[in-house]
């Protein structure tokens, strides 16, 4: 009878300091500063009427000119920046974190904030606007380029695409989606970085 005691009073302890580990990243080192992965299945949640997007992390590589690119993508909800639109809709903006390594070495990191994409959009939309997120577009002689948009979370047809690229040498150019050429990234501009 005194050992199913001990093992009943055991067992609540051993599980919660399973769960504990396991949501603090298992005891995993987090190397140079990364985020913990969060799955990109996770839901948007709203919390007291206001829209919270999942956090993402997608991960990836290619090889271009002889080198192995990686990149890592995550979209952070900001908890403290709230967004209203005209119509009431309330929404947490968001910050994209942008890795890329080549060959296994980090030469670009970056935090974006919506204000990185304050270009050529009308203010009243802008301050009604979030960050919604990033993907991978493709490579061109220059870099990667990756797509980003601004839009309100209330109307999924209203979004400000921009096209984002990191180049070979580490080097960042952001414009509007619709203004880039195929392959003539000549025209980008450093405004709003």
């Amino acid at each position: 009878m005194k050992q199913i005691k001990r093992v009943s009073i055991i067992a609540p302890i051993v599980l919660s300091l399973f769960l504990a580990m396991n949501a603090c990243g298992g005891g995993k080192n987090n190397q140079q500063g990364e985020d913990e992965y969060v799955s990109p299945e996770a839901p948007d949640v709203n919390y007291d009427d206001t829209t919270r997007m999942a956090p993402i992390r997608e991960t990836d590589s290619l090889e271009v000119k002889g080198h192995v690119y990686s990149y890592t993508i995550e979209r952070i909800p900001l908890d403290s920046v709230v967004i209203t639109d005209e119509d009431g809709y309330k929404a947490f903006d968001n910050n994209i974190l942008l890795t890329v390594r080549r060959d296994g070495v980090q030469f670009f990191r970056s935090r974006f904030s919506k204000s990185a994409f304050h270009i050529n959009i009308e203010e009243g939309y802008y301050r009604q606007c979030v960050l919604l997120g990033m993907n991978f577009n493709k490579t061109t002689d220059y870099g990667l380029q990756f797509l980003t948009s601004l839009g309100k979370q209330s109307d999924s047809e209203s979004k400000k695409p921009y096209a984002l690229t990191v180049g070979y040498d580490g080097s960042l150019n952001i414009t509007e989606h619709d203004l880039i050429d195929s392959e003539d990234v000549t025209r980008f501009d450093d405004e709003g970085v």
